[in-house]
Protein backbone atom coordinates (compact mmCIF):
# COMPACT_ATOMS: atom_id res chain seq x y z
CA UNK A 1 0.00 0.00 0.00
CA UNK A 2 1.62 2.90 -1.42
CA UNK A 3 0.17 5.10 1.61
CA UNK A 4 1.76 2.99 4.26
CA UNK A 5 5.29 3.15 2.21
CA UNK A 6 5.35 6.87 2.00
CA UNK A 7 3.64 7.84 5.49
CA UNK A 8 4.57 4.90 7.28
CA UNK A 9 8.38 5.17 7.42
CA UNK A 10 9.06 5.22 11.03
CA UNK A 11 5.83 5.25 12.31
CA UNK A 12 4.86 2.10 14.87
CA UNK A 13 3.45 -0.91 13.68
CA UNK A 14 0.40 -0.05 15.23
CA UNK A 15 0.34 2.86 12.71
CA UNK A 16 0.23 -0.22 9.80
CA UNK A 17 -1.54 -2.50 11.62
CA UNK A 18 -4.42 0.19 11.65
CA UNK A 19 -4.60 1.14 8.37
CA UNK A 20 -5.00 -2.71 7.33
CA UNK A 21 -7.34 -3.19 9.45
CA UNK A 22 -9.51 -0.33 8.77
CA UNK A 23 -9.01 -0.33 5.02
CA UNK A 24 -9.54 -3.75 5.20
CA UNK A 25 -13.48 -3.34 6.89
CA UNK A 26 -13.80 -1.21 3.94
CA UNK A 27 -12.93 -4.00 1.24
CA UNK A 28 -14.99 -6.50 3.19
CA UNK A 29 -17.97 -4.51 3.15
CA UNK A 30 -18.02 -2.24 -0.09
CA UNK A 31 -15.82 -4.29 -2.12
CA UNK A 32 -11.77 -3.10 -3.41
CA UNK A 33 -12.51 -0.77 -5.80
CA UNK A 34 -10.96 2.35 -7.27
CA UNK A 35 -11.31 5.78 -5.32
CA UNK A 36 -14.00 7.06 -7.93
CA UNK A 37 -15.88 4.09 -7.76
CA UNK A 38 -16.77 4.92 -3.68
CA UNK A 39 -20.06 6.78 -3.08
CA UNK A 40 -21.43 8.38 -0.32
CA UNK A 41 -24.24 4.78 -0.38
CA UNK A 42 -21.04 3.14 -0.06
CA UNK A 43 -19.91 4.75 3.62
CA UNK A 44 -22.99 4.80 5.08
CA UNK A 45 -23.16 0.83 4.25
CA UNK A 46 -19.51 0.68 5.72
CA UNK A 47 -21.06 3.05 9.11
CA UNK A 48 -23.85 0.97 9.47
CA UNK A 49 -21.64 -2.54 9.46
CA UNK A 50 -19.38 -0.83 12.03
CA UNK A 51 -22.27 -0.28 14.33
CA UNK A 52 -23.72 -3.60 13.70
CA UNK A 53 -20.61 -5.39 15.17
CA UNK A 54 -20.86 -3.79 18.28
CA UNK A 55 -18.19 -1.56 18.02
CA UNK A 56 -17.83 1.63 20.82
CA UNK A 57 -18.25 5.03 18.58
CA UNK A 58 -14.94 6.06 19.82
CA UNK A 59 -13.79 3.39 17.70
CA UNK A 60 -15.92 3.84 14.87
CA UNK A 61 -14.53 7.32 15.06
CA UNK A 62 -11.00 5.69 14.71
CA UNK A 63 -11.80 3.71 11.56
CA UNK A 64 -13.48 6.82 9.60
CA UNK A 65 -10.21 8.74 10.23
CA UNK A 66 -7.76 6.67 8.97
CA UNK A 67 -9.91 5.10 5.84
CA UNK A 68 -10.35 9.08 5.19
CA UNK A 69 -6.58 10.04 5.60
CA UNK A 70 -5.89 6.71 3.58
CA UNK A 71 -8.49 7.85 0.97
CA UNK A 72 -7.57 11.50 0.86
CA UNK A 73 -4.34 10.54 0.07
CA UNK A 74 -4.83 7.63 -2.36
CA UNK A 75 -6.59 10.67 -4.57
CA UNK A 76 -3.71 13.09 -4.17
CA UNK A 77 -1.85 10.60 -5.59
CA UNK A 78 -3.94 10.12 -8.47
CA UNK A 79 -4.45 13.89 -8.87
CA UNK A 80 -8.42 13.17 -8.60
CA UNK A 81 -10.35 16.26 -7.51
CA UNK A 82 -13.00 14.73 -5.69
CA UNK A 83 -14.38 14.53 -2.16
CA UNK A 84 -14.30 11.70 -0.08
CA UNK A 85 -17.67 9.80 0.52
CA UNK A 86 -16.44 8.67 4.20
CA UNK A 87 -16.10 12.16 5.21
CA UNK A 88 -18.71 13.63 7.35
CA UNK A 89 -21.04 10.49 7.65
CA UNK A 90 -23.06 10.91 10.94
CA UNK A 91 -23.63 8.71 13.60
CA UNK A 92 -24.01 9.26 17.17
CA UNK A 93 -20.92 10.12 18.22
CA UNK A 94 -22.17 10.30 22.13
CA UNK A 95 -24.16 6.99 22.34
CA UNK A 96 -22.65 4.62 25.00
CA UNK A 97 -20.21 6.71 26.10
CA UNK A 98 -19.61 6.68 29.77
CA UNK A 99 -17.49 9.26 31.68
CA UNK A 100 -14.92 7.96 33.61
CA UNK A 101 -13.86 8.65 37.27
CA UNK A 102 -11.48 10.00 38.76
CA UNK A 103 -9.39 7.82 41.33
CA UNK A 104 -9.66 9.44 44.78
CA UNK A 105 -6.45 11.54 46.05
CA UNK A 106 -6.05 9.55 49.01
CA UNK A 107 -5.62 6.17 47.18
CA UNK A 108 -3.40 8.22 44.71
CA UNK A 109 -1.32 9.18 47.82
CA UNK A 110 -1.58 5.93 49.17
CA UNK A 111 0.07 4.53 45.95
CA UNK A 112 2.89 6.81 46.42
CA UNK A 113 3.79 6.41 49.63
CA UNK A 114 4.14 2.58 48.94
Amino acid sequence: MTYLRLKGQGRPETFHRAAHRSCGYVIDVCGDEPPLDYSKADANKFRDALIERGLADSSITRIFGTVCAVFNFAVAEEGLSITSPFANVYYDRNKGVSGRSSTPVENIRTVQQK
